[in-house]
């Protein structure tokens, strides 16, 4: 019997902001593991961005082991007119959740592929459920702008400072300070 090799599927938000740095993390994963293949499941929201996205997809720079399929798009129809991106978003992942469980299902079957993990990004928790139900390890990818890194690096400042002085409370007319950083990035 011929070996399985593993593979991780990836379900990226709608969007090339969590797309692209999804397909750049799975680029360095399949760099270090020749055997790992990456499957991207790539729910979609409108046309709008699509020579975008079909430019990423089609990079001849990819490793042949990343592979996509991309679904079909979402009707936005029955969202509210002037509903958040984020919302849009959400919909678009939750409606898509019948066709990434047919594509985890065919993936499951495959006769030179092992499925060991799921990525998804944090606008896709949705498909946690499924991962539940495959019995796969999770994982959600976060990529973030230097601000929220920012943010998120001075919240247990926060919390041993502020919070624990107001007894976990705030009033509505308090603000918390944060202090501006710059953020050295050392390039490789």
């Amino acid at each position: 019997m011929e070996k399985k090799h593993p593979c991780i599927v990836m379900v990226p938000s709608p969007g090339l902001s969590h797309l692209i740095p999804l397909v750049e993390f799975a680029k360095m994963l399949v760099h270090d593991d020749d055997e790992l293949n990456v499957r991207f499941i790539v729910p979609t929201l409108s046309s709008s961005s699509s020579s975008s996205m079909n430019s990423i997809l089609n990079n001849s720079d990819l490793p042949p082991n990343i592979t996509f399929t991309v679904l079909p798009q979402v009707n936005v129809e029955d969202l509210p007119v002037k509903s958040q991106t984020s919302t849009q978003i959400r919909f678009a992942v939750k409606h898509s959740l019948p066709l990434i469980h047919q594509q985890l299902t065919s993936f499951m079957s495959s006769t030179t592929h092992h499925i060991v993990a799921l990525v998804f990004s944090i606008f896709a928790t949705d498909v946690l459920d499924l991962a539940k139900e495959f019995n796969l390890l999770t994982y959600v990818f976060f990529a973030s702008g230097a601000s929220v890194l920012s943010f998120c690096l001075y919240l247990p400042y926060l919390d041993q400072t502020v919070f624990s002085t107001t007894n976990n409370t705030m009033s509505l007319t308090e603000t918390v300070n944060f202090p501006e950083h710059t953020l050295w990035l050392m390039v490789p």
